[in-house]
């Protein structure tokens, strides 16, 4: 098993199908769920394959999506679960992406594990707890350097609730009047809506918990562009495929690494290494890049004028 992540795509409707225990749902309203959380365009995840299999190379998947704080208190408050057919019924309900640099700005964004599974028969036997990990660390990793407010999920059955009450989070709705009446009082898959808060998550024990919620404003002010070539590079892009993405030329690239340095260099001159004939090379991108998986806010939206408000 040689295990690489990529980003997840609407594409992987049958993955998800194969690694998530928690839909017990008919196929067309699972692909209905699924299909209405990627219309949102601030929808993100993270697929593992095993590139050393021939078929079925999806090892494990996490998709988070992104709540807006009204539609967060109604699921805290609601009497029925099942929130991913909540955002069924209305999609436009999640935070598109053109509001993140203001919310990062000032109390942050609710992160919904929407779906997260991994291949084998057992949560807690091998290779189970492996592959949680690679996912969960690849998800953070990408996805990460936004300003987490609430981390939650709807998880079902003992095992889930037991590995997310480990992690810190705890029970914020029971749903216990609907599981009464639908006789799912003691049945193995009722299910629970889970978070923590930010205040709690960087106070628990749990290292992926608290890299999430840590946070800091960002320093370079990378303009979107610039952020979306970054992001690009992390993924292992050359200039060409970087170009071809953006529809851009490879020169026009280029000339973006070098405004991406001076903006750097203005903040901190000694961060990236010095390189030969005054050229900016691969080291001095290569360190850029180690630099950024520590400070992933930096490829994330923030609005300044909103933060120079609310001081």
């Amino acid at each position: 098993m040689h295990l690489v992540a990529r980003q997840a795509t609407v594409n992987d409707f049958e993955a998800m199908m194969r690694l998530c225990r928690n839909h017990g749902e008919p196929v067309d309203t699972n692909r209905r769920e699924w299909d209405a959380l990627w219309q949102s365009d601030s929808t993100v995840g993270v697929v593992v394959e095993d590139i050393l299999s021939d078929e079925n190379r999806e090892r494990a998947l996490l998709v988070g999506a992104y709540l807006p704080d009204s539609f967060l208190l109604r699921c805290i408050e609601a009497i029925e679960p099942f929130i991913l057919s909540k955002i069924a019924d209305y999609p436009s309900a999640l935070v598109p992406a053109r509001e993140f640099g203001a919310l990062n700005a000032r109390d942050g964004v609710n992160l919904l594990v929407a779906y997260m599974g991994w291949e084998g028969p057992d949560y807690q036997e091998p290779p189970a707890p492996n592959l949680r990990a690679v996912v969960v660390n690849a998800f953070s990793d990408r996805h990460g350097g936004n300003r987490l407010k609430w981390l939650l999920g709807e998880v079902g059955g003992p095992q889930l609730l037991d590995l997310t009450t480990r992690a810190g989070c705890r029970i914020l709705n029971d749903y216990a009047q609907w599981a009464e009446a639908h006789g799912m009082a003691d049945a193995p898959k009722r299910p629970y809506l889970m978070g923590i808060s930010r205040e709690s998550a960087l106070q628990v024990e749990n290292q992926w918990i608290m890299r999430m919620f840590t946070y800091f404003p960002p320093r370079f002010r990378f303009t979107e562009p610039q952020r979306r070539i970054l992001a690009l590079a992390r993924e292992g892009y050359t200039d060409a495929e970087i170009g071809a993405e953006i529809s851009v030329s490879p020169d026009a690239v280029k000339k973006r690494w070098g405004a991406i340095y001076a903006r750097v260099e203005e903040q901190f001159p000694h961060l990236l290494p010095e390189s030969p004939l005054g050229g900016r090379g691969a080291e001095k991108r290569r360190a850029l890049l180690a630099h950024l998986r520590e400070r992933p806010e930096e490829l994330r939206p923030y609005d300044r004028s909103v933060a120079d408000a609310v001081r």
